[in-house]
């Protein structure tokens, strides 16, 4: 059975406990370290979240990590300034998934 994982801010990850995921609150690259090799070493398949925080301290993990496809790697998208690699990322998983761009990217202002 897979498992749900989250890494983040505590404040941020915190309401996933609800839906039975396992927290790992992360605010160094040091912690990020530690909690990631817990995740790969599961067996099972896992669906892992990340704030876009915790994203910047293990960008190099994750990717190796997507590249071996085993795990589900999800960076949460928040509106947190001009750019936002979550829903930008969510916008290509989504079209690479089902074929279309239902999310659109942002129009240029003008």
């Amino acid at each position: 059975m897979s498992k749900i994982f989250v890494l983040g801010d505590r404040e941020t990850i915190f309401p996933f406990e609800a839906v039975g995921a396992a927290l790992f609150p992360v605010l160094t690259a040091e912690e990020f370290r530690r909690a990631w090799n817990e995740i790969k070493a599961q067996k099972a398949p896992a669906l892992v979240f990340l704030t876009p925080a915790a994203y910047a301290l293990g960008q190099r993990e994750v990717q190796a990590a997507r590249a071996e496809g085993k795990n589900t790697i999800v960076v949460l998208p928040f509106a947190v300034g001009e750019t936002e690699p979550g829903l930008e990322e969510m916008r290509r998983e989504l079209a690479r998934a089902i074929g279309a761009d239902l999310i659109g990217k942002k129009n240029a202002k003008t």
